[in-house]
């Protein structure tokens, strides 16, 4: 399991059509990595819940997250618990799928970063991405 450093986690709503409803990033202090993976997946089902997206599709690249939401399995970390169930009980009522994402390039803080970039460029330009992590870099300030 590793040892627990600083964690935080962000997550970008997109749309079918590829625009950006809604994004945030919170910071999670001392945490294991797994710990953060859960959160960000349970933040981000709360966060859809609260704004009465009852249709949702998360793509996660921890495969781990993605057996337990898909088998809706209850038993997590205890300092996670309470929204782990929280957000089983929201998936149970909504249109859910979830989707294990393969980041098969080496440098993934690079593929990250051009994602967000794409992101930040929709949400600003208004343009849709067809795809959906980016793998050659196309923005001039890119990492």
């Amino acid at each position: 399991m590793g040892s627990p450093g600083f964690g935080g986690c962000g997550v970008i709503f997109r749309n079918c059509r590829a625009f950006v409803k809604g994004c945030f990033a919170i910071p999670l202090g001392q945490v294991f990595a797994f710990e953060a993976e859960l959160l960000a997946a349970s933040l981000a089902i709360n966060f859809a819940w609260k704004n009465g997206w009852h249709r949702l599709w998360l793509e996660s690249d921890s495969s781990y997250v993605v057996q337990l939401l898909s088998s809706r399995f209850e038993i997590v970390p205890w300092r996670v618990r309470q929204a782990w169930q929280r957000c089983i009980f929201q998936i149970s009522r909504m249109n859910f799928q979830v989707q294990c994402l393969d980041v098969l390039d080496t440098d993934i803080v690079k593929v990250i970063t051009e994602y967000v970039d794409a992101a930040i460029e929709n949400l600003v330009l208004g343009a849709p991405s067809r795809h959906g992590f980016i793998r050659n870099a196309t923005f001039s300030n890119s990492i």
